[in-house]
């Protein structure tokens, strides 16, 4: 959804409430699955999810190139957009440095 890409467009303490709404919901799915003894699906698993992980891989490899291209057409866009982006995504990465998970 629209709505999940461009979340990493807003200010970081915006992004990261939003983070952590999406992946609760990701994990409810998690607990029914569990419950229901069928496979958890990716980012599903509560107990073993990073969320610094799994945000740093979502803007590495769906929000910012989408974005860059979306900036080749609407420069403004790749103005406003991109500088926040990256910006989120070093503070991904750090806090994936401070738990010990591997940056991919």
């Amino acid at each position: 959804p629209c709505c999940d890409t461009s979340t990493p467009a807003k200010p970081l303490h915006l992004a990261k409430k939003w983070a952590e709404r999406v992946l609760e919901e990701f994990f409810l799915q998690g607990d029914r699955e569990r419950r229901m003894g069928l496979p958890i699906s990716p980012q599903c698993d509560r107990e073993t999810t990073s969320m610094a992980k799994s945000q740093a891989a979502f803007i590495r490899f769906i929000v910012l190139p989408s974005f860059q291209a979306l900036g080749l057409l609407f420069p403004d866009v790749g103005a406003r957009c991109l500088p926040v982006i990256e910006s989120n995504l070093r503070h991904w990465e750090s806090v994936q440095v401070e738990e010990g998970v591997q940056v991919t």
